[in-house]
């Protein structure tokens, strides 16, 4: 994300816009991406300041005005970067942590079973020791039970260790293949 958003502030792929931080403090110029990601008002629109005043997007050198975008949730302002003058600049641009989760083939049927083994793994294991703990004085029954335990939980952590490695390789490979295409 910081890559891109240097980028950005570099000039590569971005323009200017008005971000209206919806009444909170004052509009910010700002660089935004040129692929649509972010714009969501039509060219020209006008935006309020923080004491509630209209303000009108300045006409660029071709007679064209600004677009004003507002603030919303999915996107995050970038401010301190510096342009390609040494300037400081702020970005504006999708948030690219907020996306969801990509599974890729393979991925999907083992990665519920992966976190569901390892949870009951950790269960049993903490029950057998929390069993040991509160009958200390351990008489031959209870330390049976509590292998017994413990023997389940940690065959339930190596299938959970198993299924994970099916994930991980099913990762390794989908986005060796996105990387090729």
């Amino acid at each position: 994300m910081a890559t891109k958003a240097q980028e950005l502030a570099l000039g590569y792929g971005s323009e200017t816009a008005i971000i209206d931080m919806l009444g909170f403090v004052a509009p910010v110029l700002a660089l935004i991406p040129t692929d649509g990601s972010v714009v969501e008002a039509a060219a020209g629109s006008t935006s309020k300041n923080a004491e509630g005043t209209v303000i009108n997007t300045p006409e660029d050198e071709e007679g064209m005005k600004t677009p004003v975008i507002k603030l919303r949730p999915g996107l995050v302002l970038i401010e301190g970067l510096r342009g390609r003058d040494g300037r400081p600049v702020a970005v504006c641009m999708e948030n690219l942590y907020d996306g969801p989760v990509r599974l890729y083939p393979g991925m999907s049927p083992y990665h519920l079973l992966t976190v569901l083994l390892v949870v009951l793994g950790l269960t049993f294991g903490s029950s057998a020791v929390l069993a040991l703990a509160v009958s200390f004085p351990v008489d031959a029954s209870v330390a049976k039970n509590c292998l017994a335990l413990g023997a389940v939980g940690g065959a339930l952590v190596l299938l959970a260790a198993c299924t994970g490695y099916r994930v991980h390789s099913a990762y390794a490979k989908g986005r060796s293949q996105q990387d090729r295409s």
